[in-house]
């Protein structure tokens, strides 16, 4: 990809912005950026993901809210503490 935008620089500098050449490189570079993208959001993990996961397991095992209002204050708990840490 560095090498794309090395060439895509040199088009520009030679050709200008509205050149095919330029554009088409451009393009080209587009094209990789977005199989990164797609790759990069397809393995992001949200912070919260874990912490929803085990609240409706808890939820599910321990019976309705009270169970999962547990595990959620549990976890506020051990996030405050390994913060300090």
């Amino acid at each position: 990809m560095d090498k794309l935008k090395q060439e895509l620089n040199s088009l520009i500098d030679q050709y200008g912005t509205l050149d095919n050449r330029t554009i088409a490189k451009s393009q080209e570079l587009d094209v990789l950026v977005n199989k990164e993208m797609r790759l990069t959001m397809k393995y992001r993990v949200r912070p919260y993901s874990l912490a929803w996961l085990i609240k409706n397991i808890a939820k599910d095992i321990l019976g309705g809210l009270v169970g999962a209002a547990l595990v959620v204050l549990i976890l506020c708990f051990v996030c405050l503490i390994g913060g300090q840490v």
